[in-house]
Order: C-alpha cells, then sequence, then structure tokens
C-alpha cells in the first residue's frame, strides 16, 4: 500500500452539528466548483441568524467548499500554505440570542479562503460505497471513516453527538504525488468537501481555533 506520511482531515464545522456558536446565513451565491477548475466567487457575503451570540472563529454559510475565517487568521494561513486564494468577505448585521434586541458592536471583520490544488484518491485502495440516501438518491459513502452522528439515546430531545472513530485501514488513500506538496486541496471524486494533510490540521489546533472539526478520512500514501 505504501508508507503513511499524513492522515486525510475533511474539514467540517462546528455549528454543522449544534448551536454552541451563532449560525451565518448566505446572502450570496456559493457553488460547488466545477472539477479541476481554479476559478472562484468575488465575494462572500452573509448575515447572522437569530440563536447564539457567540461568534466562532470560522463560519460555514453556504458547505465545505470554502472556509469563512477571521480576517487575520486567514490572511496568516494565506501566508502559510500554498494554492489558497483570499477572497473578500461580508458580515451583515450582528448576531444576537432570540428575544433580544439587535446590538450594537464593532464588526467582525472575515474572509475566505478558497484552495485551487485538486488530487484523486486511489480508487482501488479506497474503501467507497454508493448508499442510498434521501429520497431514494444513490450517495457516495467512505466506509470507515471518522464521523459524527447524533446520539440516538436522547436525539431529538436533546441535540446531542457522538463520535465513531475512524476504522484502521479503512477510508480514502490519496499517494503524495498527486498532492504535489499541498495541505489542503479538493478531491475530484468528492468536489464538494475540502480535505487537508496533518499539517493543515495542526496549524488550526496550535492556533486553538474553534468552530472547526476535522475527522480522519484516510491517509496519504508515499
Amino acid at each position: 500500500m505504501g508508507k503513511i506520511v499524513s492522515h486525510l482531515w475533511d474539514i467540517t464545522f462546528s455549528s454543522d452539528y449544534w448551536d454552541e456558536f451563532a449560525r451565518a446565513v448566505p446572502r450570496s451565491l456559493s457553488r460547488v466548483p466545477m472539477l479541476g477548475s481554479t476559478s472562484s466567487p468575488e465575494k462572500f457575503i452573509f448575515e447572522w441568524s437569530v440563536g447564539n451570540d457567540i461568534v466562532g472563529d470560522c463560519v460555514c454559510p453556504w458547505g465545505h467548499t470554502e472556509i469563512i475565517i477571521r480576517k487575520a487568521l486567514g490572511l496568516e494561513i494565506a501566508r502559510e500554505f500554498a494554492g489558497i486564494k483570499t477572497i473578500p468577505a461580508e458580515a451583515l448585521g450582528v448576531p444576537r440570542k432570540k428575544g433580544e434586541r439587535k446590538k450594537l458592536s464593532a464588526p467582525i471583520e472575515f474572509i475566505g479562503l478558497w484552495p485551487t490544488h485538486w488530487a484523486s484518491y486511489d480508487e482501488k485502495l479506497s474503501t467507497v460505497e454508493r448508499r442510498e440516501g434521501v429520497a431514494g438518491i444513490m450517495l457516495k459513502t467512505i466506509v470507515g471513516a471518522q464521523i459524527m452522528e447524533p446520539d440516538r439515546k436522547v436525539y431529538p430531545a436533546i441535540h446531542r453527538l457522538v463520535e465513531k472513530p475512524r476504522i484502521p485501514g479503512k477510508g480514502l488513500f490519496v499517494h503524495a504525488a498527486d498532492i504535489e506538496g499541498f495541505d489542503v486541496f479538493r478531491l475530484m471524486q468528492f468536489p464538494g468537501r475540502l480535505v487537508c494533510t496533518d499539517k493543515f490540521r495542526d496549524f488550526f489546533v496550535s492556533k486553538n481555533v474553534n468552530n472547526v472539526i476535522f475527522l480522519e478520512i484516510g491517509d496519504v500514501l508515499r
């Protein structure tokens, strides 16, 4: 199979799962990028939904095709890692709890990070299956990847998650030669998500960046 040089991580966001941080609602269109394309949106515009007034370091209005992050952090990441476009991002309004009046506060500056490199996972080594999803639509599922899912013992009364760790030897396997030294990139077979190496994840951990989750979904091989 080859030597493992890094784990492969799926980048997702805490506010996808629970209400620990303020949620962002898109006001401009984003999109899943065309396969292999480096083109990007010109600007991200979002507004805060009512429910929580705690603003995280990252927000996730559109899905998992970009990272919207506090501007200072985003610029530092773009300097540290190759293959990332920075895109202006604008937050409208202020986050607030239900029943509160809008508060006057200094706006928080955000910026969008748009990775431009594309790679492919090894389809012979990777454990991917097609499974039936909502309305009978067949979806590709990464078998054995680390996941977060609702705790069925208390859901829906309590929205609590349980973690299922990655199964050793399962998941996606990407060859180091295919990622060409980039630490955050897109997958041709899963264009609607971002993945990264240990180095990218460890940078976020070292900076204590919140409202972002890294799920182990595979390995980079040499």
